[in-house]
């Protein structure tokens, strides 16, 4: 029997004891499959220690190049491998934002009506899936707009400002956000969304390329006096 339960950082707290319970002392048959945006509040380093639980993690869901081809493939859009290679970075993997990349690029090289065979347009295809990759495309807008309604003004700017270094140590997060608990405001927003991960000590924080893109447009058309400093201070 498998119990699968998606976007499990929703549940509810007078809910999670008896799901720390069915997780710890669940039949041998019995397997319980967790999706979510950050760690479920459980016991998981016990669940860990005892050999209990596997984990697949970002660097484990983030698409290889062979699976980007192989996935566009799927989705009706097979790409040459040089092509979906230079899709797969500009979505750092991310699966849910490769086909909407993809569809974005083949709308921008869509010939437009009575136009004859690629012929000379062919010259420049090999960079096109370059050249759509603009910080206010359409999937980093989307992709930008799911995370930022998640947090609040104060947070959405602290994120803004740090947008510009990657990667970014804490102590570079203090300097570029301008106050000194902008760790501690990363560190809340990466427990609330993978798209803004954390590792090492002293922390290291990285934002995913496509949300980075569109924040640090957004910073310049906000403060663009600032921004040329800002780039000297980081």
């Amino acid at each position: 029997m498998r119990l699968v339960l998606d976007d499990a950082h929703h549940v509810r707290a007078d809910t999670r004891g008896g799901l720390a319970v069915l997780a710890r002392h669940c039949h041998p048959g019995f397997r319980l499959a967790l999706a979510a945006r950050t760690d479920p509040d459980l016991p998981l380093a016990r669940l860990r220690l005892e050999g209990r639980m596997c984990e697949l993690r970002e660097a484990e869901l983030r698409l290889t190049d062979e699976e980007a081809e192989q996935m566009l493939t799927l989705l009706g859009m097979p790409t040459a491998a040089s092509r979906a290679g230079r899709l797969n970075l500009r979505v750092d993997g991310w699966a849910a934002g490769l086909g909407p990349a993809a569809r974005q690029w083949r709308d921008v090289r869509e010939p437009p009506p009575g136009a004859g065979p690629d012929g000379a347009d062919s010259a420049d295809s090999a960079d096109s899936a370059d050249s759509a990759d603009g910080p206010d495309t359409g999937v980093a807008r989307s992709l930008a707009d799911l995370v930022l309604a998640q947090l609040s003004t104060d947070e959405c700017r602290v994120l803004r400002r740090v947008g510009i270094a990657d990667p970014l140590p804490a102590a570079l997060a203090a300097e570029l956000a301008d106050r000194e608990d902008a760790a501690e405001v990363l560190e809340r927003i990466s427990q609330r969304t993978g798209l803004l991960t954390a590792v090492g000590h002293p922390r290291t924080y990285r934002i995913h390329q496509l949300l980075r893109a569109h924040l640090t447009a957004d910073l310049d058309r906000r403060h663009r006096d600032d921004v040329r400093g800002m780039h000297r201070r980081a």
